[in-house]
């Protein structure tokens, strides 16, 4: 059975996500799921899990939980290299 070409993976979303954050440090997750939101094709929900792994194992990003400078709040935020 053929793979049909235009049915979108998790790693396309992966893809678009670090290409779109390129070189950008420590953009919080909610950020990062706003321009899935924002986005025509992609989903935002159902494979958060699988993207933030697609993201770390296959384009070097890096999730660390980091006190909010404003609110002193813990956050999650996610760092990618400058390079794909």
């Amino acid at each position: 059975m053929d793979e049909d070409e235009s049915c979108l993976h998790v790693i396309d979303i992966a893809r678009y996500l670090s290409r779109s954050l390129r070189g950008q440090q420590r953009v919080p997750l909610d950020k990062m799921w706003e321009l899935l939101e924002d986005h025509p094709i992609f989903p935002s929900e159902g494979f958060r899990n699988e993207v933030k792994q697609e993201l770390t194992s296959c384009f070097g990003a890096k999730i660390e939980q980091v006190a909010n400078d404003k609110t002193g709040k813990k956050e999650t935020v996610i760092s990618f290299s400058s390079g794909d």
